[in-house]
């Protein structure tokens, strides 16, 4: 993917097609507690279960270390990823084709602000 940015719509596309329950529940062993699911935290010394993972709002948070995020902070966290591995990694996962960010190119024109106001003064004072 080199450098080039990735479109905004691409990141939510990513997350949308990533089960964040699915996702940490074949890292860690979950357990089902209401609505939520709880495990051991990887992200410090854990021994009793202080992480929940709430599949309905797609985050987790551990109450003991304050880790949390959704899948692209816990990917980037639990596989030491940065954050462009942690979305291709998702997007390879979830069958999402990323697209390549271009830029709109802008040409200035003489008119354009502020360079374009600064020409015109400077133009103006060397009619005079």
């Amino acid at each position: 993917m080199g450098v080039a940015q990735l479109r905004r719509h691409d990141i939510r596309t990513v997350l949308d097609a990533t089960d964040l329950g699915k996702l940490i529940g074949e890292q860690l062993p979950l357990k089902r507690k209401g609505r939520e699911y709880v495990c051991v935290c990887p992200f410090h010394d854990d021994h009793a279960p202080s992480m929940y993972v709430s599949p309905m709002k797609q985050i987790y948070k551990c109450f003991a270390c304050g880790a949390g995020g959704d899948s692209l902070a816990f990917v980037k966290g639990y596989f030491k990823m940065d954050f462009r591995e942690a979305l291709v990694y998702l997007a390879q996962r979830g069958g999402v084709t990323l697209t390549p960010y271009q830029p709109r190119k802008h040409v200035a024109e003489p008119g354009d602000a502020p360079a374009g106001r600064v020409a015109r003064r400077t133009a103006g004072i060397a009619e005079q």
